[in-house]
C-alpha cells in the first residue's frame, strides 16, 4: 500500500509539473521572444506568484529551475539573490524596466503563472492587481478564471487573440 501511495504521489506531482511546463512554455513562447532582455523579471514574477499562497510546491520549484537554466550564470546569480519574500522591488522594476509594448505579454505570462495550479487565492489576486496597476493595464479577475477553467477542461491553453497561448 505504501508503494502504491508513493508511486501515485510521484505520478500526480509529475503530471502537475508537466502541466506547469506546458502552460508556462506556451504562455512564455511569445513573451520570451518579446521579453528576451527581461527574462529575469518574468522568472521573478513566476516566483512571486508561486509563493503568494505561502508555499512552493515541488512542481513549481521544478518549473522555476527549468526557466532558470535559460539564464546565463551571471543573470542566474542576480535572480537568485532577488528571490525573496517581498515583491515590492520587483513591482518597482517592472514599472520602469519594461517598455510599454511588452506590458501585455509580460502580464499574461505572470497571469498564467498564477492560474497554472488552477487555484488563485486572494494573495495572488492582489499581486496580479498590483502588477497590472504598475504596468498601466486593467485587471480583470475573470481573465484568470478563464485561464483556470481552460486548464481544468483541456489540460493546456489554446491560442487566442493572435498570441501563442492566452
Amino acid at each position: 500500500y505504501t508503494n502504491y501511495k508513493l508511486t501515485k504521489s510521484l505520478g500526480d506531482t509529475t503530471r502537475r509539473y508537466m502541466r506547469y511546463q506546458r502552460a508556462m512554455g506556451d504562455a512564455l513562447a511569445s513573451a520570451i521572444a518579446a521579453c528576451s532582455d527581461h527574462l529575469e523579471l518574468v522568472i521573478e514574477g513566476m516566483w512571486f506568484m508561486f509563493i503568494a499562497d505561502g508555499k512552493l510546491a515541488p512542481e513549481e520549484s521544478a518549473c522555476l529551475a527549468s526557466f532558470m537554466k535559460r539564464l546565463e550564470p551571471e543573470a542566474r546569480e542576480r535572480v537568485l539573490t532577488r528571490l525573496v519574500e517581498d515583491e515590492f522591488d520587483w513591482l518597482e522594476r517592472i514599472a520602469t524596466a519594461l517598455p510599454k509594448e511588452l506590458h501585455v505579454p509580460f502580464f499574461h505570462a505572470i497571469e498564467v503563472a498564477a492560474a497554472v495550479d488552477k487555484s488563485v487565492g486572494l494573495p495572488e489576486r492582489r499581486l496580479l492587481r498590483s502588477a497590472a496597476r504598475r504596468l498601466g493595464l486593467p485587471f480583470d479577475p475573470k481573465s484568470t478564471e478563464r485561464l483556470m477553467k481552460e486548464l481544468e477542461q483541456n489540460g493546456l491553453l489554446t491560442a487566442r487573440n493572435g498570441t501563442s497561448a492566452v
